[in-house]
């Protein structure tokens, strides 16, 4: 086993009032690799945002403004982590859920054709 050692003893990270942790099975479960880098970078914001209970409140224009996500990539990602089983959301408030037990794997359609055509779908546009 490795012995590890403090590195910098002024600067130890101390847990204050408010406090964020992403769970070492986020990494150990297969959780990292299964989010693209825009997922796991709206993951960590909420996580960082939120209570103890992960809660938390920030409006789509400060997450959009904090992170450089556009308004389609914000939703694109939104809507990806809640069906992934990470955050729920009820339009106002998020909350950033307990792991499930094991990542949630979405099957991606590659093809740009048949991605708008999914898309369209979705929107009721394809008769």
């Amino acid at each position: 086993m490795i012995k590890k050692r403090i590195l910098r003893s002024d600067r130890v990270r101390h847990p204050g009032g408010r406090f964020s942790f992403i769970p070492h099975r986020f990494l150990l479960g297969g959780f990292l690799k299964s989010l693209t880098s825009q997922e796991v970078l709206l993951y960590f914001f909420l996580t960082l945002a939120s209570d103890n209970n992960g809660i938390s409140y920030y409006g789509q224009k400060s997450i959009c403004d904090q992170l450089y996500l556009d308004q389609n990539e914000y939703l694109q990602t939104l809507e990806t982590l809640i069906k992934k089983d990470l955050i729920a959301y009820d339009g106002k408030f998020f909350q950033v859920l307990e792991l499930p037990e094991k990542p949630v794997v979405l099957h991606r359609i590659n093809h740009p054709t048949l991605q708008n055509l999914c898309r369209d779908i979705g929107k009721g546009d394809v008769r």
